[in-house]
This record gives C-alpha cells, structure tokens and sequence, in this order.
C-alpha cells in the first residue's frame, strides 16, 4: 500500500515536471529573439530589402495562434521603425515613431546648450559692459573749470596766448588718459580757442569768426 502511494506520488510529480517544462517551452516558442541568419530566406531577403541598407537593431520570432511571425526594428534619422512578416516574407504591419533616445538626447542637449549659451552671453556681455563703461569713465572726463584751479605752467601758457583779452571759458579734459586744458577768448572779433598740456605746452591753436558778430 506504501509503495503504491510512492509510485503515485511520483507520477504526479513528474507531469507536473513535464507540464511546467511543456508551458515553459510554450512560452519560449511564442515569443524568441533571433538572427538575421535564423530566420527563413523570404523573411531575410524582406527584411534587408525594408531595412535599405539600416542597421536591423531587433528580430523576434513569434507563435500567434499557431501562425509564426517575425518583427524587426531598426532606425532612419532618428525614426524607430517597426514591421511584422510572415514566414514568405509578406509585411502584416508597419510602424514608426520617434526615437526616445535621441528625442530624451536632444532634449538635455538643447537645454544644456540653451543654458551654457544663456549664461555665456549674459557673462561675456556684463563683464564687456562694465569693463568698456569703467574704462571709458576713467579715460574721458570733461569739466569746466576756473583760471585759479589751473595749474601754475598752464596759467602762464594761456595768459601768455591771450595777451590780455578776457578769457570766457576754461575746460579741464581727461582724453585716453591724458589731462588737457582748453581755454577760449574773442579777440578782434574773432573767437580763439588753445590746447595746452599739464606743463604748459601750447598743443592747438584754432580761430573762428565771432558769431555775436
């Protein structure tokens, strides 16, 4: 009676084995990635014909409803690609659609460059700003000041160009760094302007009609 109930056992265990390996194998028959080389002479001769030369990235073999297909993907300028054959080669379906990969590639790409790009820009263009600004504020400079506030070289070289007329107008100027002076007088009826330099030397002399003339 012992044996009995061993041998039952036993059996039943091993349908269980051969029931599990049988759905196990079911499932691997229904759906099983292949080779370019693995699949029927049609299906190839399709497939590369489809592909035009792209890489063939996939291939599937699939059991539907007792019928086996094959898929196959690959990608055309960023174009993910996907068709279905039957075991002649005749194309059952076609799909396409954006790759993830690029699209997801692209997307941080653009904003990578959008935000180095960005930052790069406002940087480059603040710092030119305020350098060409300072610059610019050091090297010009112009204000209008008194015969008392000139230095003593530059009071004899205009006193000495003036020879007496009354002076209307001193400037004090700061070009590329360089301090000038300019002095201005109307002299028989005409309206001279000098350029002197910090130690007194005449640098320009012009003359124009008076227009109060």
């Amino acid at each position: 009676m012992g044996n009995r109930r061993v041998q039952v056992v036993i059996v039943v265990l091993g349908a269980v084995c051969v029931l599990g390996v049988g759905l196990w194998a079911g499932v691997r028959e229904r759906e099983q990635e292949v080779t370019i080389d693995q699949v029927p002479a049609a299906v190839r001769e399709a497939l590369l014909k489809e592909a035009d030369g792209a890489r063939i990235q996939e291939i599937e073999r699939e059991n539907e409803g007792g019928r086996t297909v094959y898929g196959a993907e690959w990608t055309v300028h960023g174009e993910e690609i996907e068709i279905e054959l039957d075991e002649k080669g005749n194309v059952l379906g076609r799909e396409a659609g954006d790759d993830e990969e690029d699209d997801d590639d692209d997307a941080a790409g653009d904003d990578e460059d959008d935000a180095v790009g960005d930052d790069d820009d406002d940087a480059v263009g603040d710092d030119e700003d305020d350098a060409v600004g300072d610059d610019e504020e050091e090297n010009e400079m112009e204000e209008e000041i008194s015969f008392d506030q000139l230095p003593d070289a530059v009071k004899a070289a205009i006193s000495s160009a003036a020879n007496g007329a009354k002076i209307e107008e001193i400037e004090k100027e700061k070009k590329d760094g360089v301090i000038l002076f300019e002095a201005e007088w109307v002299e028989d009826g005409q309206e001279i302007e000098i350029q002197v330099s910090s130690d007194g030397q005449l640098l320009g002399r012009e003359i124009e009609e008076d227009e109060n003339d």
